[in-house]
């Protein structure tokens, strides 16, 4: 019995490697912090740390993917600073530059 492998097109290698786009109430559904999430949260120290894990944890609940940190969606690290009352522009650990999340 033969078997077919099919191969990624370059475009669908990308849509692979990239973290899927949310709207609003899949960013609320996504990056709901439970109340052991949001102790481990507490317990770090750099805002970007907390940024970057809510953004891990909410990207794999929706896809079951991990996914680069400079991938990470300029609209959700927002959302995730607006839910700490982070402020991008106080914490120059965390900015977003073309679209990438820069630490």
């Amino acid at each position: 019995m033969a078997t077919h492998v099919k191969i990624l097109s370059p475009k669908e290698i990308l849509e692979f490697d990239e973290p899927p786009e949310l709207n609003f109430e899949q960013r609320r559904t996504c990056f709901y912090l439970t109340a052991s999430l949001n102790r481990k949260i507490q317990s770090l120290n750099k805002p970007v740390s907390k940024v970057g894990l809510v953004l891990q944890f909410g990207y794999y609940k929706y896809s079951g993917k991990f996914y680069k940190l400079k991938s990470f969606h300029s609209k959700d690290v927002k959302f995730i600073c607006d839910l700490f009352i982070l402020f991008l522009w106080e914490n120059p650990q965390i900015h977003v530059a073309n679209g990438n999340f820069i630490y």
